[in-house]
């Protein structure tokens, strides 16, 4: 008589959960995910991944905003520099365009001041990027316009050479922003950065607000 084999059910394997799942589940807005790993105490709120980019970074370039506040309220750094333009999360929402982002983290004390790794504050950056309502909002939250970066740039020199719609430059001229500031080490103004980018529409308005075409700097 034959003996029936006995089969051995193979134990289940799991793998271990890796810090690379929860910044997925944070890009992707996986709230409930994201709190798991946290609340069983799998990774830290303030952990970095391989860029050197933290958890609160992620989810405020990708606009979640539920997320952000349950890492802030698991006391996330809210100023933490990261990334290879060593930005803020206010810093990398200001540059996606993302204005309820800003708001919430200016809201919950992100500093607006901070400079990146290429010497920009987030005013800059969001004229930089044409992010006209993120511009009138930190003006409107106290930020100076006239504030150069650590090259000398300003936001209006940003806008004239980086924008070619009217906006943020027609703005930022009507908020009044210097016309006649220059840049450290090319000495250029606003107008002349517009010239060099060829930006028509920059130099139209620049010169429809009286920008001086023989200025000497």
């Amino acid at each position: 008589m034959e003996e029936t084999p006995v089969v051995l059910e193979s134990p289940t394997l799991t793998t271990p959960p890796q810090f690379s799942d929860l910044v997925r589940a944070t890009q992707f807005g996986r709230y409930d995910e994201c709190k798991q790993y946290l609340e069983e105490n799998l990774f830290d709120v303030n952990q970095r991944d391989l860029e050197n980019v933290t958890l609160l970074h992620w989810a405020a370039i990708n606009n979640q905003s539920n997320i952000v506040d349950y890492f802030l309220s698991k006391g996330a750094d809210i100023n933490a520099i990261g990334g290879d333009l060593k930005s803020t999360p206010l810093q990398w929402a200001a540059r996606q365009g993302h204005l309820a982002m800003v708001v919430l983290l200016l809201k919950r004390g992100a500093d607006y001041n901070i400079v990146d790794g290429e010497g920009c504050n987030t005013l800059h950056l969001a004229a930089q990027f044409g992010h006209t309502p993120i511009v009138a909002y930190l003006v409107a939250k106290g930020m100076d316009l006239d504030r150069p970066d650590t090259n000398g740039m300003t936001a209006l020199m940003w806008s004239a050479y980086r924008v070619s719609k009217i906006d943020p430059t027609r703005l930022l001229i009507t908020l009044g922003s210097s016309l006649k500031m220059a840049d450290y080490q090319h000495k250029n103004t606003a107008l002349h950065w517009a010239v060099c980018a060829k930006n028509l529409t920059a130099i139209t308005l620049l010169l429809e607000a009286k920008a001086d075409v023989d200025i000497q700097v």
